[in-house]
């Protein structure tokens, strides 16, 4: 069977979900959130996916344009980006998962700013489509390594490309300029850098001149002994007591900001998990509830209206079911009666559901719905006359009933199988 495909190019909607090697391509128009799974492809070229992406089991997700919300992927995820001036930063770990805040410009010019989890066994991946210039604000984490002549750091960046179509992980070495090979950053093939570009990469140190780190957390011990040292020594460093007041209240303010900022990420990570977990719930119990509502040919378009259900109908090509065929029905002694039939080709997402004339009743009733081609109708009094017939359902579709055969009775169309259980 071919994989399916949704395209949106327009208009909006509150939810999208592919499933086992779907894709879903997003070029215009509003989601609010997708959810994928089972080596589906998520494809994003333009419009707003405002809430976010839930990947599991080989999603891959490809960005090169729109406004996107926070990007989830577990269990071998594959998460794209394709524009220029990435840049990315280690926000901690949470639930299991790595976090991400990740800038940049996709392909289609739109600017990207959002929030990246990961478990350990998936990955990003940055790919640019035009030479690459590095921002010189960009900072990483753990800085080591600073290029020589910008004074930008980066630390351990996990994806980091320096040209157009180069990406290097967990690479040890920065570029100082476009010419520059990185000897021990592996690119997408493997390799070390392009061999025919001149110069090789030295470990490099942070420039003399730079002497205020760049990252919030070496920021703040180096403010702690810079303002305990001028403290100490402000007498022969010249120092005024103006000076050090203000150098305080700065100081203070600025550990106040750092600290109000990592206060405000926790909470929306935790937000963002919880309603992850929430949304995964409500999804379940209401699909569960409407896959039934939808599989009752007694419910009617206007009815599923009200629920705010889109009644499916023939007008989308879907093959109507066909009628079961071969019902047989067994009763025993137990209060059993045990039901089998043939599917009829009918395909393999069809409910059967199962109708039943108790005792004297003329009224076809209800007794239960399987996908399968068996059931089995308990609590039944042997001797009691009952006669079945079975329903295909599909995509708001039935078929015709089946004939029905009769237990403790006369029989009508197929031959009944009645035996008592030793």
């Amino acid at each position: 069977m071919a994989a399916s495909a949704i395209n949106v190019s327009g208009g909006s909607v509150n939810l999208l979900e592919a499933f086992n090697s779907s894709a879903i391509n997003l070029s215009s128009g509003s989601v609010l959130r997708i959810d994928s799974y089972n080596n589906s492809t998520i494809n994003i070229s333009g419009g707003i996916l405002s809430s976010g992406l839930y990947g599991y089991n080989d999603t891959t997700v490809s960005v090169s344009g729109g406004i996107i919300g926070s990007l989830t992927l577990t269990d071998n995820g594959v998460l794209n980006f394709f524009g220029t001036g990435f840049s990315s930063s280690y926000q901690g770990d949470h639930s299991g998962q790595f976090v991400y805040d990740v800038t940049g410009t996709l392909a289609s010019g739109d600017k990207l700013n959002t929030v990246i989890f990961l478990d350990d066994t998936s990955q990003a991946r940055f790919t640019f489509n035009a030479p690459a210039v590095v921002p010189e604000s960009s900072i990483s984490r753990d800085a080591e390594y600073v290029s020589r002549d910008k004074s930008d750091l980066f630390h351990r960046a996990k994806y980091v490309a320096f040209r157009a179509g180069d990406e290097f992980h967990q690479e040890k070495y920065v570029a100082c300029n476009r010419s520059d090979v990185f000897p021990e950053a592996r690119d997408e093939d493997g390799g070390a850098g392009d061999e025919d570009l001149p110069g090789i990469f030295q470990e490099m140190r942070p420039m003399p001149d730079d002497y205020l780190p760049k990252g919030k957390t070496q920021l703040q011990a180096w403010l702690t002994n810079f303002g305990t040292v001028a403290g100490a020594q402000a007498v022969p460093l010249g120092l005024l007591p103006a000076d050090l007041s203000a150098l305080g209240a700065a100081q203070g303010t600025f550990n106040g900001s750092v600290a109000g900022v990592k206060t405000a990420k926790a909470a929306l990570k935790s937000a963002t998990q919880t309603e992850l977990t929430a949304t995964k719930t409500v999804n379940t119990t209401v699909r569960g509830i409407v896959r039934r509502i939808q599989a009752n040919p007694a419910v009617t378009p206007t009815q599923k209206a009200s629920l705010g259900i889109n009644p499916r109908s023939a007008a989308k090509n879907h093959a109507p079911p066909v009628t079961p065929t071969g019902l047989t029905a067994e009763g025993f002694s137990t209060g059993v009666n045990a039901l089998k039939w043939d599917r009829a080709g009918n395909k393999s997402n069809t409910i059967f559901v199962i109708q039943a004339q108790i005792g004297a009743s003329l009224d076809w009733v209800e007794v239960g719905s399987k996908n399968a081609t068996k059931f089995d109708h308990v609590g039944q009094t042997p001797g009691v006359k009952v006669a079945y017939r079975v329903l295909a359902t599909r995509a708001g579709m039935a078929s015709v009933p089946s004939p029905s055969v009769t237990l403790y009775g006369a029989s009508t169309g197929v031959v009944l199988t009645l035996a008592k259980a030793a």
